[in-house]
């Protein structure tokens, strides 16, 4: 019977081997899915980080930008909304000039540049954030 006993234990024991060898390779096979998960990720937050880095590029040369042509316009305003407004308004006064001159190449012209500044305004106010 010890006999028995003892070849039932060390079966008992070979098989518990196996189970545990399989949940360790199983455990192992899932570690290495997160690592490679991990890693496309990593590479997904440094891509990230990349464009980040060159938006904050574009914003600042978009502010430098701003600031020359802002100051070209002798405006102090730097809310875009504001700044819309201005334009709006300085177009509507132009426009109405522009209604009793008499008719030229340049005027033509002129009343050109009104309505593709007053369509330039409508698509930039589009952008703005709605609140």
């Amino acid at each position: 019977m010890e006999k028995i006993e003892l070849l039932c234990a060390g079966a008992e024991a070979l098989l518990d081997r196996d189970d545990y060898g399989q949940e360790s390779a199983s455990l192992l096979d899932r570690a290495d899915q997160l690592l490679v998960e991990a890693g496309r990720g990593a590479e997904e937050v440094d891509e990230l980080l990349q464009a980040a880095l060159g938006r904050e590029q574009e914003a600042s040369a978009a502010d430098s930008k701003a600031e020359r042509v802002l100051s070209l316009a002798e405006t102090d305003l730097r809310d875009p909304a504001q700044v819309l407004d201005v334009a709006d308004a300085t177009n509507r006064q132009v426009r109405a000039v522009l209604v009793d001159e008499q008719s030229s190449v340049e005027v033509r012209h002129l009343k050109l540049r009104v309505r593709a500044a007053r369509d330039k305004i409508q698509s930039l106010r589009s952008r703005l954030p709605q609140s």
